[in-house]
């Protein structure tokens, strides 16, 4: 294996509780832009192993994308948008005990610096969130909100 296959090498298959009997799976891998991304994002249920909805797949295109708001976050982009995971993306259990996807489609400008700043950007953060059923079901489109605590 080189040395760039195994900076790119998935860094294995993580899981994270989202109560209520749902669970997630994901593998981080390398997003090739000097971060990491969480990719083959998969909803699943306690007790059954046979259901698996499958959010991402393996590079982080989105498998049934439910499309996205317009709104001003749109100027703020300084890549081009494409229903993909690049940056961090994360599934939620809200308080009132619905699910959330949150996608940072953008991250803001310190991520491009080194420890020292050098190389940031002006670049602003762009998340967008979109509600999902425990089924792994979008249930509406991306738009931005509030971050969560």
């Amino acid at each position: 294996m080189s040395f760039l296959d195994s900076i790119l090498a998935p860094r294995g298959e993580h899981s994270c509780d989202l109560g209520g009997g749902l669970y997630f799976t994901y593998n981080e891998v390398s997003n090739g832009l000097g971060g990491y991304v969480n990719v083959g994002l998969t909803l699943r249920r306690q007790g059954d192993p046979g259901f698996a909805a499958r959010i991402t797949d393996r590079e982080g295109t989105f498998v049934h994308f439910p499309g996205a708001e317009e709104g001003s976050w749109r100027k703020d982009l300084t890549m081009s948008f494409t229903p993909r995971c690049r940056f961090r993306c994360w599934i939620y259990r809200e308080e009132d005990g619905t699910l959330s996807f949150e996608w940072m489609v953008q991250p803001d400008g310190r991520y491009w610096g080194d420890d020292d700043g050098f190389g940031m950007d002006n670049d602003v953060e762009v998340t967008l969130f979109a509600p999902m059923d425990e089924n792994g079901k979008f249930t509406g489109p991306f738009a931005p909100r509030k971050k969560r605590k």
